[in-house]
């Protein structure tokens, strides 16, 4: 067994897509009585991950808690813009039932408000006209049937005076 990261290895950590990626990085001593400070560099190294991972899903609820507070009991859709991972992150706390499952990936300081607007727009003019063909079938459904929800006028039923 050899203890060399490879090609291949690098290939696969870059090619994997998961909501939460982790990477450590730590130099050892392959000899002598220091190398019993491996085992406690690398303990250190997880805590500040731990740390660093707990920090940002506090981060995200916070923000979740902000934005609560703003749209109460709103039904509009909102659409996510960030990098995959902060995504992630927020999605795992989100609260605010109308969040969309599509988002605006990547870094979204990058882009104008025009810019996020239109992307946004993308999603939100998806979901309006889907509203639209379900709302156009019921209505067609509730006419075709006589049912009391829509109302059809009768021949004379209309006099003018």
């Amino acid at each position: 067994m050899t203890d060399t990261f490879t090609q291949d290895d690098f290939d696969f950590l870059l090619n994997t897509r998961t909501e939460n990626c982790l990477s450590l990085f730590m130099p050892t001593v392959k000899a002598g009585p220091e190398v019993r400070q491996n085992a406690i560099r690398f303990k250190n190294l997880l805590a500040e991950a731990e740390a660093l991972l707990s920090q940002r899903q506090v981060s995200s609820a916070l923000s979740d808690k902000s934005l609560e507070s703003v749209l109460r009991e709103e039904k509009a859709p909102l659409v996510l813009a960030a990098v995959d991972y902060v995504a992630a992150f927020y999605r795992e706390a989100n609260t605010y039932r109308h969040l969309r499952e599509e988002f605006i990936e990547g870094n979204p300081d990058e882009l104008s408000p025009e810019e996020l607007q239109k992307e946004a727009w993308s999603f939100v003019d998806a979901l309006i006209k889907e509203e639209e063909r379900s709302a156009l079938m019921a209505f067609e459904e509730k006419a075709g049937t006589g049912g009391h929800a829509f109302c059809r006028p009768r021949p004379g039923g209309v006099r003018r005076r």
